[in-house]
């Protein structure tokens, strides 16, 4: 492992999703064999509670971590975060697949500004969440815009990191700490980690949901999302998702370890 890439520990939450943790922790010791790895299982008590535990086992650099109670998805990143002991940390949904490497040395190439503090997918978002776009069809410049780097596929500066407020139970988990950056003039960098990194939106959330209280609390702040971009966005630009590429239905390469 290369100098640049032993300041770097990724990330993995699990909970429930055995074949797509899989999926995604494989794919990335595929392309990074040696990078310090952290998977997390928040209390899943299922056959991914042994795929993580097994994985900590044969692996020298991956941590395997049992929860005995689902943290959810941002206290379990908090967790994670905390007790790395790198510079940067990289966060990567259960659900997301490494099609190609490269993109953390060329990501962590951003942090020779000392100003910098995550570098990754930005879309800008309000204080309840409501996203207005990405990149210049937001509006940046006007006020209340947060720029959010999505934590799917993000790389952070930790010691940054435990100066903000850290990330909680919500839709968009890192919506607070990002406000908190940006109040205190740290910067975040776009990167098109979406073409190293397939994002396939079905992981935790789309199969369990957030519990009883964090739906009805998502559920009006939706609400609130609705009234405020509603009042605030600029109804001739439309919110835009960009779709990226599936990649090939094929098994993916896996480790030779």
């Amino acid at each position: 492992m290369t100098t640049e890439l032993s300041r770097v520990t990724g990330v993995v939450v699990n909970y429930r999703t055995r074949d797509l943790t899989r999926r995604a922790a494989e794919t990335l010791l595929h392309h990074y064999p040696q990078l310090r790895l952290i998977v997390i299982d928040n209390g899943s008590e299922d056959e991914s509670t042994g795929f993580v535990r097994e994985l900590g086992q044969t692996r020298e650099n991956v941590t395997a971590v049992l929860n005995r109670r689902n943290r959810y998805h941002g206290p379990a990143l908090d967790q994670a975060i905390r007790s790395a002991s790198t510079e940067f940390v990289f966060t990567l949904d259960s659900d997301c697949e490494i099609q190609r490497g490269g993109f953390l040395e060329a990501m962590l190439s951003a942090f020779a500004d000392e100003r910098v503090y995550a570098v990754g997918d930005i879309r800008y978002k309000n204080r309840f969440g409501f996203t207005y776009g990405y990149g210049e069809e937001a509006h940046p410049e006007r006020p209340n815009r947060i720029p959010y780097v999505h934590p799917y596929a993000m790389l952070l500066r930790r010691s940054t990191y435990l100066q903000l407020h850290r990330f909680v139970h919500h839709g968009a988990p890192c919506l607070k700490n990002m406000r908190d950056a940006q109040r205190r003039g740290y910067v975040v960098v776009n990167f098109p980690v979406g073409d190293y990194v397939y994002h396939r939106l079905a992981g935790t959330s789309s199969g369990h949901g957030y519990g009883v209280v964090a739906r009805t609390r998502n559920i009006l702040e939706a609400r609130a999302n609705s009234l405020h971009g509603w009042l605030t966005r600029d109804p001739t630009v439309p919110v835009r998702v960009v779709p990226r590429q599936r990649p090939e239905d094929s098994d993916p390469p896996r480790s030779p370890h």
